[in-house]
């Protein structure tokens, strides 16, 4: 439907005045002037028509817009996972009876017992059951050895004066790989130390 409007305009620019008039007679000889644009005279405006002409476009389409019946979205590979363990976790045909089941607080998967794998599981002879003590070997705390050197210095430090130079050599022939085990070190130093205590003979005259 196509729809026209007439603008009349008397005088000058600023003291002239103009009147508007539409078809449909909604606007009939309406003031505009240029007080009513760029001031604040009585009448009305080209810019208030447009306005108004756009605000009525909005306000419709808006209005259609909300008046539209939505489509409803296409059922997601997850929505149709979920909803199947859903009826299968109430043994439920249909959604409405799985909500029926969940308000009653009903337990999901009833009659399934998790643990029935484990409680026919066969337990080793050698594992002992629930509640038997268990006895462990006891650990013989291992000692790192030490080098010659090492060895030489604790030796020494225990038996003092009696340290030689040929008991070092015999504690490198006795250890060639250089490794002394720490727990032959106090046998070592009991038999330097017994060595020491063996009695001297003397000579007595007649």
């Amino acid at each position: 439907m196509k729809r026209h409007a007439t603008a009349v305009w008397t005088g000058s620019l600023k003291e002239g005045a103009g009147k508007l008039t539409t078809q449909s007679t909604t606007l009939s000889n309406t003031q505009y002037s240029f007080t009513s644009r760029f001031e604040e005279g009585v009448g009305t405006n080209p810019e208030e028509l447009v306005a108004a002409a756009h605000a009525g476009c909005f306000t419709m389409q808006l209005t259609a817009f909300i008046g539209e019946t939505p489509a409803a979205m296409p059922q997601s590979n997850i929505d149709a996972k979920r909803k199947s363990i859903l009826k299968n976790a109430y043994n439920a045909d249909t959604l409405e009876q799985v909500d029926k089941a969940i308000a009653k607080k009903e337990v999901a998967y009833k009659g399934l017992n998790a643990m029935a794998d484990v409680d026919t599981t066969e337990v080793s002879t050698y594992i002992n059951r629930a509640g038997e003590q268990i006895t462990t070997p006891q650990q013989r705390r291992q000692v790192a050895p030490v080098n010659l050197i090492q060895a030489a210095k604790q030796i020494r430090g225990m038996v003092g004066d009696l340290w030689t130079p040929d008991h070092y050599k015999a504690l490198q022939q006795s250890f060639p790989t250089g490794e002394v085990p720490q727990e032959v070190i106090p046998t070592i130093i009991e038999g330097i130390k017994a060595q020491s205590e063996k009695p001297k003979l003397r000579v007595v005259g007649e």
